[in-house]
């Protein structure tokens, strides 16, 4: 399907839009949707966009008033519902957006010595845990946050 330009892969819950390439679709839905099912959340929906350095920093502006590129965005449809969840008609969990960089993925993987698939594997859960509440202002939090994220990607 097409979206003004972007590709658009649905396999619920994971909802991918991206008009870049250089990475594996399907490895990156299959990280995802694994890590929904290893949080309980088989039944939640999350749209993930992998976008480049010029769109991240513009969603890193709009959404923080933060000058520059980030790594991961997220947006979350949790916070501030009236209920635990937001619920869509059908039943399913709607937890939110998150936003990857694919060139600071493409750089963090060669920092840290892995593919970029596995790169954008752990933003993109990183960003879910983001839209679940957790946080990661302090070491402590960021120390935490990584250790969760990667035993869900184990």
């Amino acid at each position: 399907t097409a979206e003004t330009g972007s590709t658009v892969l649905t396999t619920m819950p994971v909802i991918l839009r991206s008009r870049l390439r250089g990475f594996s679709r399907a490895a990156l839905i299959r990280a995802v949707t694994r890590a929904l099912r290893r949080l309980n959340l088989e039944h939640a929906e999350l749209s993930l966009s992998v976008i480049g350095v010029r769109e991240m920093i513009s969603a890193n502006r709009r959404f923080f008033r933060k000058n520059g590129p980030t790594d991961v965005i997220s947006t979350s449809q949790l916070e501030g519902a009236p209920t635990p969840m937001s619920r869509r008609a059908a039943g399913e969990l709607l937890i939110g957006d998150v936003l990857v960089s694919l060139d600071a993925a493409r750089e963090q993987s060669q920092e840290a010595g892995h593919s970029l698939n596995r790169e954008l594997a752990i933003l993109a859960v990183h960003g879910l845990l983001h839209n679940l509440g957790m946080d990661d202002q302090t070491p402590r939090e960021r120390r935490a946050m990584m250790r969760k994220t990667l035993r869900i990607l184990r």
